[in-house]
């Protein structure tokens, strides 16, 4: 049973942290079908890393005060709802929240 949840949760974190590598060598696409310039196109395909930074940094705190089981559950159910919230997000500062929280989580 371990094996089976232990491959289960790398396949769900390898296909969530897809867009990390899809998104910079799809970024041509993007600035174009988002009508982004340069620098909105260099805020929305890096805030992910600074969410993966604050979260970082947040986490250490959490790993103290909660059980790993529940920390692993709310991170992928945040990193889900983050990807989710970009996919389907029309504005442009919603899709920077979404990638920021998709980071942190």
């Amino acid at each position: 049973m371990r094996r089976w949840a232990f491959a289960l949760l790398f396949w769900v974190n390898m296909c969530s942290n897809l867009d990390h590598g899809a998104l910079p060598s799809s970024s041509p696409n993007i600035k174009k079908s988002l009508k982004l310039n340069e620098t909105e196109l260099g805020t929305l395909l890096s805030l992910v890393f600074l969410g993966l930074f604050l979260g970082s940094i947040t986490a250490v705190g959490l790993f103290s005060r909660m059980k790993f089981k529940h920390i692993l559950v709310m991170s992928y159910l945040g990193n889900a709802i983050g990807l989710a919230l970009f996919a389907f997000s029309k504005n442009y500062p919603l899709q920077c929240f979404a990638r920021f929280f998709s980071g942190f989580w």
